[in-house]
């Protein structure tokens, strides 16, 4: 066998995942598209119901305990089709929820993860900022802890679910030390206080997922429950 030879396991997986994509989501994928719309709810719960959210979590954590490639085995088939139900699967196996199981705390994980798995919980990444796009060491979002609680100040753009996801891992300062050593990650919720949203971007393609600016006016969150660390 191969590198690159699936499992019979992955190949009834990819089989699942292209009838999925073929007869729910194809007759309507266009539209959405057209109209802006963001993959509905009952959709996102199909696709935690099917597996598909929790492909690469943990079973300890609420997950089906498999792969990369079975993630992407499920991404690739779905996006033939519809590229907002495969940004879900991309964004629960792939994104900066697996962040949190390799970097996160064991109460995090024991928090966020089940909920992503199950489709309770969406979270969006933030790292590019008006003056740091590919150059990321350039951010200038700060976080200065004040006593339990880090402050966090500044903005975020370019937000792939931005101002719809239910959470935000925010890559900002913790310190003054020159690039990446000062920077770390926070998990902001989608309603702090002091996090607002500018409006959303009107994009060309992949229309259905929201993508909008953030904006930090002296955020407070709970350093013990929610820091990620130094990356």
């Amino acid at each position: 066998m191969s590198a690159f030879d699936l499992t019979p396991e992955q190949q009834q997986l990819r089989e699942l995942a292209a009838e999925v994509a073929r007869e729910v989501y194809a007759p309507r994928a266009a539209q959405w598209d057209a109209d802006r719309t963001v993959l509905p709810d009952e959709e996102v719960h199909r696709l935690a119901e099917l597996g598909f959210l929790g492909l690469a979590i943990p079973e300890e954590y609420g997950g089906q305990g498999g792969t990369l490639l079975d993630a992407l085995i499920v991404i690739e088939e779905l996006a033939k089709e519809c590229p907002q139900a495969a940004f879900q699967v991309f964004e629960h196996n792939t994104g900066p929820i697996r962040v949190i199981e390799f970097f996160g705390t064991e109460e995090q994980k024991k928090t966020l993860l089940p909920k992503s798995a199950a489709g309770e919980l969406t979270m969006a990444v933030g790292i590019s900022e008006p003056d740091a796009g590919s150059a990321a060491t350039d951010m200038k979002t700060k976080a200065v802890l004040d006593g339990d609680e880090y402050v966090l100040t500044g903005s975020k753009r370019w937000i792939s679910g931005g101002g719809h996801a239910s959470a935000y891992l925010v890559y900002c300062r913790l310190n003054d030390e020159p690039g990446a050593k000062g920077i770390g990650a926070i998990v902001v919720p989608g309603d702090a206080k002091g996090l607002s949203f500018g409006a959303r971007e009107r994009l060309m393609g992949f229309r259905s997922v929201p993508s909008a600016d953030l904006y930090f006016e002296e955020v407070r969150v709970t350093a013990v429950n929610i820091f990620v660390g130094e990356l």
